[in-house]
């Protein structure tokens, strides 16, 4: 699950302690390894254009949620207490999240695709419906 910056700078990964996954930040400068997250678990990082923000699925909740990490602290993106959210991948201008929601959690394969605009907090449009495997968005530059 690694993810390196647009900068180039680091590579978020996740990493298995004793019980959960938790993210680390390697500065490919300096060549020093720092923990990013504690707790319940964390997976799947992905940073932000600007290569200042790391956004990732957290676990410790039932359902998951996505959070967003940067220098000055952390931020909650969506937390929907029926949704299991997975995969964010932030729009080149930064201002999207797109990532997938699923009712339930490895019971089926009925995940959708879900977008987030960060300047409306807690908001999300489905892209995508119905049953299905919609997993893994990824953004694509305009030709």
């Amino acid at each position: 699950m690694p993810a390196a910056s647009p900068d180039g700078r680091y590579l978020a990964y996740a990493a298995q302690t004793v019980m959960h996954f938790q993210l680390h930040l390697l500065d490919l400068h300096a060549g020093t390894t720092r923990q990013i997250t504690s707790g319940g678990g964390a997976c799947h990082p992905n940073f932000a254009p600007d290569s200042q923000e790391l956004a990732f699925v957290r676990l410790d909740t039932d359902p998951s949620r996505l959070e967003a990490v940067r220098e000055t602290g952390a931020r909650v993106v969506l937390a929907d207490a029926k949704m299991w959210s997975y995969y964010p991948d932030y729009s080149s201008d930064g201002r999207y999240v797109i990532f997938s929601v699923s009712p339930e959690h490895h019971r089926g394969e009925d995940w959708d695709l879900a977008v987030i605009d960060q300047q409306k907090p807690g908001q999300f449009i489905r892209l995508t419906t119905g049953p299905g495997n919609d997993r893994v968005p990824d953004w694509r530059p305009l030709k």
